[in-house]
């Protein structure tokens, strides 16, 4: 008798944290269901957390809402476990926002968007419906250098994103650092922060889920999303990012 009743608590546990995981996840959607077809920019210190809720956000949105990920500049220290996505280098981006200079001045109604869409579909890419990340592209953007061309035509390329129901993340340690007139078009400023760091010791215990909480406002809006480390630390190789040697990334025990 005691060990049916022990059974039943089990399978009342099981079922309560089913339920739990069900409400957190319904939750988690309706959240980043306010980031659809958004400018997102996520901003904080090195070690908090910024590359880690890039990859979470286009994962979860790619998985929730269909929206196939396109990065540019660098693949984050993408891993298989990620799935797939579309790459675009630095290089390749900056070429086709120079092929699209005359877009501003094009007379007829609609043909700016026209050749944006056309340039990037000669490199396989399709932009509509899409999220585009660019993690830590500060050149792309850069409030030091207003006049240079090609931040001028970033600043347009992101005005002009929103005819295509595009998502873009934009990671950057200071928004400070992004020029005005791409600042002025962002929906949503996340600041990131973490309770725990990767190479403290007292962060490997048994049961940690690293998280990660990013504080979003959006004019008098705003809300806050959690992110367990754990379940997105095989998407990505941070360390690749940062510059770590392999016998650098290893926890010694001290």
């Amino acid at each position: 008798m005691l060990i049916k009743e022990d059974t039943t608590q089990a399978d009342r546990f099981k079922v309560w944290k089913q339920i739990q995981a069900r409400q957190n996840e319904d939750k988690k959607k309706r959240l980043l269901s306010y980031l659809l077809n958004q400018i997102v920019l996520l901003e904080g210190k090195k070690g908090r957390g910024k590359s880690l809720s890039s990859v979470a956000l286009a994962y979860e949105l790619r998985e929730m809402f269909g929206k196939p990920v396109i990065i540019v500049g660098t693949k984050v220290g993408m891993t298989d476990n990620f799935g797939p996505f579309k790459f675009l280098s630095e290089r390749d981006f900056v070429e086709q926002l120079d092929q699209i200079s005359d877009i501003a001045n094009a007379d007829e109604e609609g043909a700016g968007e026209t050749t944006v869409e056309r340039a990037l579909k000669s490199l396989g890419i399709d932009i509509m419906d899409s999220t585009i990340l660019f993690d830590e592209a500060i050149k792309l953007f850069d409030s030091r250098t207003p006049s240079d061309k090609l931040v001028r035509l970033f600043g347009y390329f992101v005005a002009q994103s929103r005819h295509y129901n595009i998502t873009m993340v934009i990671t950057i340690p200071n928004r400070d650092n992004l020029d005005k007139r791409v600042r002025r078009q962002i929906d949503w400023f996340g600041r990131c922060t973490t309770t725990c760091r990767t190479l403290n010791k007292k962060c490997i215990r048994p049961g940690c889920r690293h998280i990660t909480t990013i504080r979003f406002v959006g004019g008098i809006d705003r809300f806050k999303l959690r992110l367990e480390g754990t379940k997105y630390w095989s998407m990505f190789n941070s360390w690749s990012i940062v510059g770590f040697r392999p016998s650098q990334t290893k926890i010694k025990n001290y």
